[in-house]
């Protein structure tokens, strides 16, 4: 393999590797193919010949890489369509219009750009496709909230639960129940026309329910769940009152509510067209490619980032000293999503937070090791970087520079950690969302 002063630059090509796994363009042109009027995804196949016209909508981060797949594919054949998204990158879509809305936080452009969608699902008659294209980033970049709940009660409470340390599959399962739109809930408003949703997987698990809080697909999700999460994080006292009030209605009227959901449930496909394992595959080929002896650990990676941060620590560790579970030269991959609990007042991200407590965890090793931890999507925490790199090595340049890293973790400030020993990791957003790539080398 490669010197260590290489170290930074072999996982930065790894993590990018799996980010190209998972771009939309890559994607859908492996999966779908469209000849002679029949459309084609992974093993289903839908003839469009049988529709009057072919309506195209979608939500989320990478919506506007997904239509501009989907134009090059169908071309002509969509009638309109609609997406919105947080990047300003879609200066190639020609038929599909563009609406940007702010990300994590549902703002009032997302509101109206809602609307707008859901006219045009108004327009598609039994007769007709609707082909919506989901993402990451979908809760917060479409919404219908019910009359109840104003723009600023669900603001604040999709801030508390950001910062409570609550997952995104907890946290969705409470912005299902202050929804119009979410766990099924578009179905209304496409019917009577078909559906088929091609889905970028951002949640662990790959569980459709979860990811953009399942518009077109309704499960079993309630408001006693939604109520047992906000207990849980000590959150029943801090919500809006509005919020309050609609959740406590809600409990009451539980079986009426499930049932008039349920009955706009059926839609004709939900196809998981990309996904993080997939992303992993692509980064152990190309670790392969520096002679690493590689292991996946999973693509399931949950928990609170500073105690992830231990097993990678434990990990580096094992295979240092006795080459268990892997040989050196190693690198271990693996993928998920951590989450934070915020109580200090810097800036970071889960990978951020990630990669400086892996470092502090390996503090008194001699170990040769590298780690970075990197959101596919570019994106981590209101931070603009994409994810945070350390090494051995930092631990010098920690000294010279009297740092004191774990003050930096107590503050919730792992950005201005990194920046300051240069393990800042940069990557263009909007390209794909496949939650984050974690990489670590051991010499």
């Amino acid at each position: 393999m490669e010197t260590d002063t290489n170290l930074k630059n072999i996982i930065l090509s790894i993590i990018n590797a799996g980010i190209d796994a998972a771009k939309p363009s890559k994607l859908m042109r492996d999966k779908i193919n469209y000849s002679s009027g029949v459309l084609s995804i992974d093993d289903e196949s839908h003839d469009l010949n049988n529709y009057d016209k072919v309506y195209v909508i979608g939500f989320g981060k990478v919506s506007a890489a997904m239509a501009l797949e989907i134009e090059n594919i169908l071309g002509s054949r969509i009638s309109d369509g609609l997406i919105i998204t947080n990047s300003t990158d879609h200066s190639e879509l020609d038929i599909i219009k563009v609406r940007i809305g702010d990300h994590p936080i549902l703002d009032d452009k997302v509101i109206i750009a809602s609307r707008e969608i859901l006219d045009i699902c108004s327009k598609a008659t039994q007769k007709d496709l609707v082909i919506c294209l989901i993402s990451g980033g979908g809760s917060a970049l479409f919404e219908l909230l019910p009359e109840e709940i104003k723009l600023k009660d669900m603001q604040e409470l999709t801030k508390l639960l950001l910062h409570s340390g609550a997952s995104i599959d907890e946290i969705n399962k409470v912005r299902k129940c202050f929804s119009s739109v979410k766990n099924g809930g578009l179905l209304k408003f496409i019917h009577p026309a078909d559906c088929v949703s091609l889905i970028i997987s951002d949640v662990v698990g790959d569980h459709i329910e979860s990811i953009a809080s399942s518009p077109t697909f309704y499960d079993t999700t309630s408001f006693k769940r939604a109520y047992e999460i906000l207990q849980f994080y000590h959150l029943l006292e801090k919500v809006p009152v509005n919020i309050s009030e609609f959740l406590l209605y809600g409990l009451r009227n539980e079986f009426e509510e499930s049932k008039a959901t349920s009955s706009y449930k059926s839609c004709l496909s939900n196809i998981i067209i990309g996904r993080n394992y997939e992303s992993l595959l692509a980064a152990e080929e190309t670790a392969k490619q520096y002679q690493l002896n590689t292991i996946i650990l999973t693509s399931k990676i949950q928990g609170e980032a500073r105690d992830v941060a231990k097993v990678f620590g434990a990990i580096i560790l094992e295979i240092s000293e006795r080459n268990i579970p892997v040989p050196k030269p190693a690198c271990i991959i693996a993928g998920g999503e951590t989450t934070v609990t915020v109580k200090g007042q810097g800036i970071g991200g889960r990978n951020q937070e990630l990669a400086l407590s892996t470092l502090i965890s390996l503090k008194e090793s001699k170990t040769k090791f590298a780690f970075a931890s990197c959101g596919s999507d570019g994106i981590d925490g209101v931070t603009s970087a994409a994810g945070g790199y350390v090494d051995y090595k930092m631990w010098e340049v920690i000294n010279n520079k009297k740092i004191f890293p774990n003050e930096y973790l107590n503050n919730n400030d792992s950005f201005h950690f990194l920046k300051a020993v240069n393990g800042l990791i940069h990557i263009s957003p909007g390209q794909t969302n496949v939650m984050d790539i974690m990489i670590g080398i051991i010499n």
